[in-house]
Order: structure tokens, then sequence, then C-alpha cells
């Protein structure tokens, strides 16, 4: 498992939500693999792009709505940044199902560091303004012990 609520992590956002949603989307991510590597059944493989499709989704409008409740001041250029992953995506989701698999694990390939970078350097840069409760408190009980 990649994210747990508070355990530290390179991917951790500091906010309870937004981690888990990272961690489902990184187990989105590895059922596509195992659908293009295993079956290679147009289904199976297409239904798993469309379950990724719809989280990532979902994940973005949750994080977009967070920054306006929050005033996040890169809110635009942050949400612009997802547009970038949604049409990359799109890309994969169009590739004919017949004699794909490579190029389509190519550009999963691509797809996972993208989303790994984004919440490494655009996700932790609005930690500030979305950190959960339960982190500001962890927070307190270090500050005076180091």
């Amino acid at each position: 498992m990649i994210l747990n609520q508070t355990t530290p992590s390179p991917f951790s956002v500091e906010n309870s939500e937004l981690n888990l949603h990272h961690r489902l989307l990184f187990e989105l991510f590895d059922k596509v693999e195992e659908s293009i590597t295993g079956s290679h059944e147009a289904e199976v493989v297409s239904t798993a792009l469309v379950q990724l499709r719809d989280y990532a989704s979902y994940h973005f409008g949750a994080e977009e709505a967070l920054f306006e409740v929050k005033a996040y001041p890169e809110a635009q250029a942050h949400a612009e940044h997802h547009l970038e992953f949604r049409s990359q995506l799109s890309e994969l989701m169009a590739l004919p199902d017949e004699g794909n698999g490579t190029i389509r694990l190519q550009l999963l390939s691509f797809l996972r560091t993208w989303f790994q970078d984004h919440i490494k350097v655009r996700d932790k840069a609005y930690i500030p303004y979305l950190k959960d409760e339960i982190y500001r408190k962890m927070d307190k009980g270090h500050s005076g012990s180091e």
C-alpha cells in the first residue's frame, strides 16, 4: 500500500481524503496495467480505463472544489495541469484494441509517472491550504521535540 491515512509517504498531501483518492488511483493504474498485460480482452481493458478516467475526474473535481473553499491561489494553474492528464488519458482510451498492448503500456507508464510527479510537486504545494486537522495536530506534537 502506498498511502495510509497518516503514514509518512512521498505521496502524502497531508489531507486524509485526498490521500485516499491518490491510493485508489494508484490501485486503478495497477488494474489497468494488469488488464493490458493479462487478459488483453478489449472489454476488460476498456472497463479498467473507464474506471481510471471516472475516478480521476472525481478526484480532480474534489481537489478543485477544495481549492475554491480554501482560496488556493494556484487553483487555475493546477486545474489546467489536470486537463493535461485528462487529454493524455483520452489518447490512451482512443487507441484501437488490437495490437496496441505495448503502446498502451508505454502511455500508461507515462500517465503513472505524470501522476506521481504531479503529487510530489503540484499537490504538495497546496498542503499549507488543505492540510487536515489530524496532520496539524501531528505537527504540533513534533514541534517541541526536535
